[in-house]
């Protein structure tokens, strides 16, 4: 869960796999829960042996795992998310039945795409690149492709910053009531969106 909470970094590309990792973790714990060492060393403690626990811990995976299935697997936005992992080029190069840009088309943009886009496209998917293993920083990957690749990275820069919880929605929106407020409902529209940008970038 700490994942989610990350706000100063584009996810929204990896939600999806993080998903299906989640959902096996579950689906593991509730046929085979793992005893984590600390609790091993508890049961020890007190002359008690872990085994007898599991019961319990597969019954609270199974638990975990019903909800998970209730509210995340059909989730309505999970369908988007698992199409901006298209902007993740270690994804699209893995297998090259993936590198159809029509297989997207939860992502507008994608939907009837304009030439200069499907030509962008295919210079990505036929990039020949070294990625290192680890953590991608995705804003600097496509932000330095703003150059060769100035469509394509418009729209990239756009869907891997998607907030990938409600959180930050509500916030924004606490956020907007402070800017207008009762006393400026007669605020232009460049007023609002000017005093918008001051109020994000105050403390930068």
């Amino acid at each position: 869960m700490e994942f989610f909470k990350i706000r100063n970094k584009p996810l929204a590309a990896f939600v999806a796999n993080r998903v299906n990792q989640t959902q096996a973790a579950l689906e593991y714990g509730a046929s085979n829960p793992l005893i984590s060492s600390e609790i091993i060393a508890k049961c020890n403690y007190h002359g008690v042996d872990p085994n007898e626990f599991k019961p319990h811990f597969k019954q609270a995976y199974q638990v975990a795992l019903n909800k998970w299935n209730k509210h995340i697997q059909h989730h309505s936005a999970l369908p988007l998310f698992r199409d901006i992992q298209c902007f993740d080029p270690r994804f699209i190069r893995v297998q090259t039945n993936r590198q159809d840009i029509l297989s997207y088309t939860n992502i507008i943009e994608f939907q009837n795409p304009v030439n200069v886009l499907l030509e962008e496209w295919g210079i990505y998917c036929r990039m020949e690149e070294v990625i290192e293993e680890g953590e991608l920083d995705l804003d600097k990957y496509w932000s330095e492709k703003s150059i060769t690749l100035p469509n394509l990275s418009k729209v990239a820069l756009i869907y891997i910053w998607l907030p990938v919880a409600g959180v930050d929605v509500e916030r924004s929106f606490s956020n907007y009531k402070s800017i207008l407020s009762e006393r400026r409902m007669r605020l232009s529209e460049k007023s609002i969106s000017m005093l918008n940008l001051l109020y994000h970038n105050q403390n930068k």
